[in-house]
């Protein structure tokens, strides 16, 4: 398995630190502007799988570049980010999850349905902690 995090601050970290534990994982690419960032992941996770490069999550065609290939792309930048890049990760033919936090942008990702169905993706926007995450949790355990 392939996967893109694009924002390597405290959440893509984090992200990172966990799917770094799935034997499954191949190559982790974590994408930054900043490079203090990249930096601080470098020495933070210290795996060969992952690759680090420097990109704007703005730029959706350097995006969209980066993201080909891969199974999937995971935005851990500000939700105003969310919409472009689950459009690029649909043109990249690759699955898409985000963090959310703007319930607008989400209904607009969500309104993307039928091109991720056209491309064979799926998307998963506003995963993030709460309300995403925690809710899909608390229903599974209430079910």
């Amino acid at each position: 398995m392939k996967i893109v995090i694009v924002g390597s601050g405290m959440q893509g970290r984090a992200c990172a630190f966990d799917l770094l534990r799935n034997p499954a994982l191949e190559e982790l690419t974590l994408v930054d502007a900043a490079a203090e960032n990249l930096a601080a992941v470098k020495r933070f996770l210290k795996s060969a799988k992952i690759r680090l490069l420097r990109a704007d999550a703005g730029d959706l065609a350097r995006i969209k570049k980066i993201a080909v290939g891969n199974d999937v792309l995971i935005s851990c930048v500000p939700y105003y980010y969310n919409l472009g890049l689950a459009k690029a990760a649909i043109s990249a033919k690759t699955d898409y999850v985000d963090l959310g936090g703007n319930t607008e942008i989400v209904l607009k990702e969500l309104a993307l349905h039928e091109s991720a169905k056209k491309a064979g993706v799926t998307l998963l926007p506003d995963v993030g902690l709460v309300p995403g995450m925690t809710t899909t949790l608390a229903v599974h355990a209430m079910k």
